[in-house]
């Protein structure tokens, strides 16, 4: 080995930069980036939630399994057709694409999709667009199916309208005893407005001997019935001359 006059070894061109990869690095590199990639498709073709692309034009280009079984449809009666084919609401999909051209990106827009079987089923859309260079490349959506949601909400608004127009006194409570509910009827029964009962205490509406005759300990919800109101154990706002 060769040193210089102060002693230390001489450089040499073969010196090995410490960054520099090793025979074999780039071979590995391109595995673990095959890997990753297997990783990443086999995560979103196999995610729980339905996941689409879309071309400018409305095609669809790409979609997961959960989108296919969410509607029904195999991978060739779906890949390739245009999205618009699929939404109710030809008003819906046509504003939706116009505001993702335009740049603008989507949450929560709920919309409704015919599935293979004539069955239509209610979404809430998340999307954006990927873009390469300013240029629409495909959009990357997310949909949620909500139809359960929204089946349970139709049967709630038929039971609250039913209990708005009940000619019964109809009350709820909680287990701690306080009102929770308080419809029409029972304001033309007990005298009080739900602005001024709701909230307070269901022995509000007892004699004071008999406050008892209201337990605290019943189920979350009372259906109180215009029969109540003819036992002494149950008095209105204003009292009777």
């Amino acid at each position: 080995m060769t040193t210089e006059p102060n002693g230390h070894p001489a450089s040499s061109t073969t010196e090995v930069n410490a960054n520099s990869p090793l025979p074999g690095d780039s071979d590995a590199a391109l595995a673990a980036l095959r890997r990753r990639k297997q990783d990443l498709t086999d995560f979103i073709e196999n995610a729980a939630v339905a996941l689409h692309w879309v071309g400018e034009d409305g095609t669809i280009l790409w979609a997961n399994k959960a989108e296919l079984q969410t509607l029904g449809y195999s991978r060739d009666e779906y890949i390739g057709r245009n999205i618009t084919e699929f939404h109710a609401d030809e008003a819906v999909i046509d504003e939706i694409l116009r505001r993702l051209k335009n740049g603008e990106e989507l949450h929560g827009v709920e919309a409704r999709l015919r599935c293979r079987d004539g069955s239509i089923r209610y979404v809430s859309i998340n999307s954006s667009v990927y873009r390469e260079d300013g240029r629409f490349i495909h959009t990357r959506c997310v949909t949620l199916d909500i139809t359960e949601q929204k089946r349970l909400a139709e049967v709630h608004e038929r039971l609250a309208a039913i209990v708005r127009s009940s000619d019964d006194a109809i009350i709820s409570k909680d287990l701690n005893g306080f009102i929770r509910s308080w419809n029409p009827g029972a304001q033309r029964m007990f005298g009080y407005t739900a602005e001024e009962i709701v909230g307070k205490h269901i022995s509000t509406l007892a004699v004071p001997e008999r406050s008892t005759r209201f337990p605290e300990s019943s189920p979350a919800s009372l259906a109180v019935s215009a029969s109540i109101t003819t036992k002494p154990n149950a008095k209105p706002k204003m009292a009777p001359f």
